[in-house]
């Protein structure tokens, strides 16, 4: 008897193929947070200097 485990039977290259496109879609919202908050520290510094 199993209790308390879930066995999944599925293709491993679906498995894969799925956590590759979930980590590709965090790591780009995560580009895209970087990117906005070098893009307000640029326009803060821009301000400051002019």
């Amino acid at each position: 008897m199993m209790s308390g485990k879930i066995l999944i039977v599925e293709d491993d290259w679906s498995i894969a193929d799925g956590l590759r496109r979930y980590l590709e879609k965090k790591l780009k919202d995560h580009a895209r947070g970087l990117i906005r908050s070098e893009g307000e520290n640029l326009d803060k510094l821009c301000g400051q200097l002019s």
